[in-house]
């Protein structure tokens, strides 16, 4: 069937349809002519729901909808001819608005044009008391994790008891063999999916969980047989058994037990999970370990006959490539049967789950708000059952004429759930409809539980009663030819042949391209290769500068996989002078205009906040040297800072230049404070900072916006003309959507590839091919919505992260296909960006020298197309290590002239009651000395002789430590939590290990002494060795955790904070050897390292 066919047959309205459309296929237009079809269908518009994942796409179809209507009424006829095909429905659906009196153009609420979540909120308030009451609550619109977190928190609270409960988390605990924050973060990770698996779970009671669980064991078990049995060659059967059979009587020792079903066979099994162990067998006798043929037989010499006969059937197989992967599927399923064990522990997890999920009601009904997922499953509870159906329910089937659903490749579990509610009492022909629209080629919201699957399924069975008629459209309106021939040669082969509903992959469906050649138009691969990653972000800085020279109103979108891939871009562009426009990007409170309000608002709402105080008195308003702070404060870690600018001796023996600052910015403070009762907070904060010349510390013009947005946050956050939480404010900004604007019309665009989804640009640049995502630290639990051969979904699922000494075949399985599923999601991503270019598309990757792409980056899926590319390039091997340790940035930025203080500031105001403060606390002082401790024994024994398992198992041990020296009670849990974690962390990163390394001279808690200007002085270095180079390494631990803010900003402080004690042991150790000496900052607990070479001149 033709694009044009399939567009007009899309129209039929008396027929349901799933339609596959491309990136730039127009399938907004096709949505919209086939709503405006069917509005003369229909008694009232309300009869049709049309529903979207976005408020953006909702938005924007209504408003097309309404600029169709309006245009037909007003008589404007269009040139294109789809254009003209809108035109002519929206004058037939005016005639039918005419007829009814619906006055659409005037009332256009009653066009359903909706996103889900919109839809779900309409239905749990239709019947609030059945929906659990949440219709009356507020939506979080960001990430409910501090909820999931205190939820989890709650229930660990349990830990210990003699309740149900607490026994329940006690096996869950054992179980898992983690630490207690660590299962606190599994436990949270698992509150945001769970509609995915709340009904399975508390369905019924154990046993009945158990029986369901085996039950989907074994239908996968046989599906997956079946699939082995029709790909088996028939020639080769006779001879298999026979092998198989002799395999049970005379293998090798090593694998003999394997073949022990097929003492008792004489023909190949059915496909039945009872057989599981002699298919799994056949992979045994053909493969080996890695999955390949084998190329010896596994029979001892004197077999020599049937050596030969396994060998000539090999060779036989050699291209019985579907034989192989069906082999290689069944060997690795899970074992058919639930272990004793884990029926326990599931158990258990059931019972902790079922209580946390209570917990997060309770906090949900405490806020008075919800999140989407409550509100799913509130819709669905109002709906109720189709063999129960609610009132509402009811009344929807009598109403509800027609359902059209955009982006449907996105649909979650859920999701569909809640379609097959709303179309349950619906039969094929009786006039009601379901037009699915999308692109299973661009599904990459795994995150967001989405599953492509879901579209593969409905487009063989359906929807409940409703089978949709796959369409397929295939003219590309966006980009040039010369995109679209690349994108069709690229991804044929980036794209398996056929769809795999178990892994979530799909086959290409390649595209057409409309718009005429142009000498702009370009597909460009930039290859670099070398041990520099910078020169990645210089040849992207490159690309950019040239492409804006070319045209200003060009659009430029520069598209990464995380923000983590954009460390330097910002700067190089803003360098070169360039708009750059970074879109849901910049984490607000990294940006330094709102780390400097946040630090100002929390000082002037708690003059006790000391670290706040501090980032007062160092931002550029202010800008103090580390040297004057140290004057001001050193002698004095109780009093406030506020109390300290007010002593005259204090702030005498700042230098003249800090004198001058510390007292303007004290007079600004003072005059602040005295008209506080007058304005609100927001207000008040911002005359403040203005006071303080704020505006004229800002370096773009694109931070006085994000000042403002600030302001306007800040005024939802004032209670009572005060400020309750300042971490609920800090936590606000830690969210990139927050105050996020909209892509432009020109310019030079900075976004993910995820933000760029449905976005089109005229030069796109992919930036960080080369690069891997985040690794999975594994998950609370998981779990797998399969649908089996009959269209029917079964669910399975394993408990928790398994004890990493014990093997759970299970899951392993389920860790495997979350794994092909991710691969297969990877493969769509790069589809999405690269289909966002217009004009010009640019690939930048870089790989070290010598080196293929890693297996998860977006590289390995189109090195066929581009590795001669790479071979082209030399590259260049740069000594970076030097440079690496030495980008600490210590530069102040601060007003260069600042005001001179008023006459009246240097007046002795009165001194307020000196809030305490504790600098650091007892308790982390006394976890650092444990720590430190225990680094010395690991040192002393080698890091070779210690694994995390170790650590785990000396606990107790820490535990005793830790009373003896004095942590109280309340605070031992805690407190041996954080030595645990500290010390596993180090075990877990490279640079850890490498520092406790058996090196040369390495010696731990060394004791050095030298003669000072002071005196004898008597050190003690934690960790000292010589590196390969013959340098001098003398590390200190730093057992510090960082609550907030930017970790970067934290670290350099900390370098400056301890300088001058690490320079002085490099003196120390410079008066006994002569070589060179590195010092280094390491933090277990951050698993961060800061180096720099000490100056040895002093």
């Amino acid at each position: 069937m033709s694009d044009r066919q399939a567009r007009k047959k899309a129209l039929d309205v008396s027929r349901s349809f799933i339609v596959q459309a491309p990136a730039g296929s127009g399938k907004t237009e096709l949505l919209i002519q086939r709503y405006l079809a069917l509005l003369p269908t229909v008694e009232e518009p309300e009869q049709i729901i049309a529903i979207t994942f976005t408020r953006k796409a909702a938005a924007e179809m209504r408003g097309r909808v309404l600029e169709s209507l309006r245009n037909a009424a007003a008589g404007k006829m269009p040139r294109e001819s789809h254009q003209q095909t809108t035109h002519r429905l929206a004058l037939q659906a005016l005639t039918r608005d005419k007829e009814k009196d619906w006055n659409l153009i005037k009332q256009p609420q009653r066009l359903r044009i909706n996103t889900l979540d919109a839809l779900n909120v309409w239905l749990a308030q239709k019947l609030p008391l059945l929906s659990g009451g949440v219709a009356g609550a507020s939506l979080l619109e960001t990430s409910a994790q501090e909820l999931y977190s205190l939820a989890a928190q709650r229930v660990l609270y349990q830990l210990g008891d003699s309740t149900p409960v607490g026994k329940a988390l006690e096996e869950v605990f054992r179980y898992a063999n983690v630490s207690v924050e660590r299962l606190e973060d599994l436990l949270s990770q698992l509150l945001p999916t769970r509609d995915q698996w709340l009904g399975y779970l508390m369905t019924g009671d154990e046993n009945e969980l158990v029986e369901n669980l085996e039950g989907a064991l074994h239908r996968l078990i046989e599906d997956e047989i079946n699939i082995l049995e029709r790909s088996l060659p028939h020639k080769i059967s006779d001879e298999l058994v026979s092998l198989l059979q002799d395999a049970s009587l005379n293998a090798d020792k090593s694998s003999l037990d394997k073949f022990v079903p097929w003492q008792n066979l004489n023909n190949l099994p059915s496909a039945d999970w009872r057989h599981l162990k002699a298919w799994q067998a056949i992979s045994e006798l053909l493969l080996t370990k890695k999955g390949h043929w084998r190329k010896q037989a596994g029979f001892a010499s004197k077999h020599a006959d049937v050596q030969r006969r396994l060998l000539d059937l090999l060779t036989s197989l050699c291209d019985a490539e579907d034989f192989r992967l069906a082999l290689l599927e069944v060997r690795a399923l899970p074992s058919a049967e639930i272990e004793t064990a884990q029926r326990e522990v599931l158990g258990a997890l059931r019972s902790v789950l079922h209580y946390l999920v209570g917990e997060l009601k309770l906090l949900f009904v405490e806020r008075n708000t919800v999140d989407f997922v409550e509100l799913a499953l509130a819709a669905q509870k109002a709906l109720g059952d189709p063999e129960a159906p609610s009132e509402l329910l009811l009344t929807l089937d009598q109403r509800l004429q027609h359902v059209l659903v955009d982006e449907f490749q996105d649909t979650s579990h859920t999701q569909l759930r809640l379609l097959e509610l709303l179309t349950a009492g619906w039969e094929q022909k009786d006039g009601r409809t379901l037009f699915l629209v999308g692109d299973p080629m661009q599904s990459i919201y795994r995150f967001r539980n989405a599953d492509m699957s879901l579209f593969l399924n409905t487009r063989h069975h359906g929807i409940g009663d409703i089978r949709c008629e796959a369409l397929v459209l295939e003219r590309n309106f966006r980009s040039r030819p010369a995109i679209i021939n690349w994108i069709n040669e690229t991804f044929a082969m980036v794209f398996p042949q056929t769809d795999d509903l178990k892994t979530g992959a799909t086959s290409f469906s390649p595209c057409e391209a409309t718009r005429d050649p142009s000498s702009h138009q370009c597909v460009e691969i930039h290859a670099l290769r070398g041990t520099d990653p910078a020169e990645e972000i210089k040849c992207v800085a490159d690309i950019v500068r040239k492409e804006h020279s070319h045209s200003s109103t060009r659009t430029i979108a520069i598209l990464v996989q995380s923000r983590r891939h954009l460390e330097g871009l910002d700067e190089q562009l803003r360098a070169l002078d360039l708009p750059v426009h970074a879109v849901q990007i910049d984490v607000p409170k990294h940006q330094q205009v709102i780390q400097d309000l946040i630090g100002l608002t929390r000082a002037l709402t708690h003059r006790g906040d000391r670290i706040a105080w501090l980032g007062i008195l160092r931002a550029p308003w202010c800008g103090l040297t580390w040297q004057d702070l140290h004057e001001l404060c050193w002698d004095d870690e109780k009093s406030s800072l506020w109390a300290l600018m007010n002593e005259s001796a204090k702030v005498a023996r700042l230098s003249p230049d800090g004198q001058n600052r510390l007292l303007r910015t004290r007079g600004v403070l003072q005059l602040a404070f005295q008209v506080r009762a007058s304005q609100s907070l927001a207000r008040w904060v911002k005359r403040t900072w203005m006071s303080l010349e704020g505006p004229a510390c800002l370096d773009y013009s694109d931070e006085l916006d994000r000042a403002d947005r600030f302001f306007l946050t800040l005024s939802a956050y004032e209670t009572n003309g005060d400020l309750d939480d300042p971490i609920q404010l800090e936590q606000r900004f830690a969210d990139p959507r927050i105050g996020a604007d909209a892509p432009r019309s020109s310019g030079i665009e900075i976004m993910t590839i995820h933000s760029a989804k449905g976005l089109q640009f005229d030069t796109v640049i992919l930036h960080g091919l080369g690069r891997v995502p985040p690794t999975d630290r594994g998950k609370g639990m998981y779990w797998l919505g399969r649908l089996n051969t009959d269209g029917i979904t079964d669910t399975l699922l394993a408990p928790l992260v398994k004890n990493s000494q014990k093997h759970d075949p299970l899951t392993e399985w389920l860790k495997r296909m979350d794994r092909l599923k991710d691969l297969s999601e990877r493969a769509r991503l790069l589809y999405v960006a690269t289909t966002r270019a217009r004009e010009r598309l640019h690939l930048v990757g870089h790989l070290p020298l010598n080196k293929m792409p890693p297996s998860r980056s977006l590289l390995s899926y189109l090195w066929p197309c581009v590795s001669h590319a790479f071979e082209q390039v030399d590259g260049e091997e740069k000594d970076i290590g030097k440079q690496q340790s030495m980008t600490i940035n210590s530069t102040l930025r601060r007003l260069d002239e600042p005001a001179q203080a008023p006459a009246w500031a240097h007046v002795e105001p009165d001194i307020e009651p000196r809030p305490e403060f504790e600098w650091a606390s007892q308790t982390a002082l006394q976890i650092g000395t444990v720590v430190h401790r225990w680094l010395h024994l690991m040192g002393e024994e080698g890091e070779k002789h210690w694994d995390v398992e170790r650590i785990t198992a000396s606990a107790d041990q820490f535990r005793a430590e830790l009373i003896l020296l004095g942590v109280e009670k309340r605070d031992l849990p805690r407190a041996t939590v954080r030595v645990v974690k500290a010390l596993q962390r180090v075990l877990e990163d490279s640079r850890g290990r490498w520092v406790l390394a058996d090196h040369a001279e390495a010696q731990s808690e060394l004791a050095v002494s030298i003669v000072s200007k002071e005196g004898l002085e008597h050190l003690r270095l934690d960790r000292t060795f010589v590196d390969d180079r013959g340098v001098r390494w003398i590390i200190d631990y730093k057992t510090s955790v960082h609550e907030g803010g930017d970790v970067e900003n934290f670290l350099n402080s900390e370098v400056e904070r301890y300088r001058a004690q690490l320079e002085r042991y490099a003196l120390a150790m410079s008066k006994l050897e002569d070589r060179p000496v590195h010092v280094g900052l390491y933090f277990p607990l951050l698993q961060a390292f800061k180096d720099w070479e000490p100056n040895l001149l002093s």
